[in-house]
């Protein structure tokens, strides 16, 4: 099965994204893929997957290809009915990366949905938080149109340090911002001592922050009603040995094997259907 992946950086001015090194770059060695950059031919690939974005000069010739639609947003709540038609008359099937998003989508969409969580390459996390007995930093990162979800945590630790990490400078706190780099992200995060990583009440948000914290050994909070657990250094240290198993089940490698699969039985299903319509 050979696969072609284009990514949401294709034809866009759209980079360094998150979902691209979750959903693509991470995963291409397991799957294994291919990135589109414009030179491939898809007649040569069994499978395209189109991230994120729509390509609508791109899906206008399927090339008889298994056609997949990867998105980390609800699209199908922002997009007109035109654009959801032609999506839909385009790809074959839909995967997202939460149960909360596929459940959303299913409700209006007529394709299959799968659930693909985020991967993770293991060793992007080379840096390991070392806990110290100290009054803790707060650390938030991520994107700066993502700062107003935090209102409650940030609002609650107005009397401690806070380094908000992001593409721009964020909230009123300013003096503290460090501009994200993917080559210092994580040492910077690891400057502070607990990551601020609002729960999101839709269920949509994948748990890259999550893992990418824990990973790195730092606790989260995410509710208001966290922080007190984690003010205590030996708390901080302890909770470094309770998310194990749920990094290594969002390691690369887990989501390229569930994306492999669903890719394998969805071929398996078109060629079954070809043949009974003597296609």
């Amino acid at each position: 099965m050979k696969i072609l992946i284009v990514p949401v950086s294709w034809n866009s001015t759209f980079k360094d994204s998150a979902s691209e090194r979750f959903r693509c770059d991470w995963l291409l060695p397991h799957l294994p893929a291919d990135k589109y950059d414009g030179s491939q031919e898809p007649n040569d690939y069994d499978v395209i997957i189109y991230q994120k974005g729509f390509r609508p000069d791109m899906l206008e010739e399927r090339h008889g290809l298994l056609t997949v639609f990867d998105s980390t947003d609800p699209f199908w709540l922002v997009s007109n009915q035109d654009e959801l038609k032609f999506l839909y008359e385009h790809v074959d099937l839909i995967t997202v990366p939460t149960p909360g998003l596929a459940g959303s989508c299913e409700k209006t969409c007529p394709l299959p949905v799968y659930v693909v969580p985020d991967g993770h390459d293991l060793k992007y996390y080379e840096v390991t938080k070392i806990h110290k007995k100290r009054r803790p930093v707060f650390v938030w990162f991520g994107y700066s149109l993502n700062w107003d979800q935090s209102t409650d945590l940030i609002d609650a630790i107005s009397d401690y340090k806070l380094i908000t990490i992001s593409d721009s400078p964020v909230g009123w706190r300013k003096d503290q911002w460090i501009k994200w780099d993917i080559n210092t992200v994580n040492e910077n995060i690891v400057k502070g001592d607990i990551v601020l990583c609002p729960r999101d009440p839709n269920g949509f948000k994948s748990d890259n922050k999550k893992i990418t914290s824990w990973a790195l050994g730092m606790p989260i909070v995410e509710v208001p009603e966290d922080i007190p657990k984690f003010l205590e250094w030996e708390a901080r240290e302890h909770d470094q040995t309770l998310h194990t198993w749920d990094i290594i089940q969002h390691r690369a490698q887990a989501s390229a094997d569930k994306m492999r699969g669903i890719l394998a039985r969805s071929l398996e299903l078109s060629v079954v259907g070809r043949q009974l319509n003597g296609t």
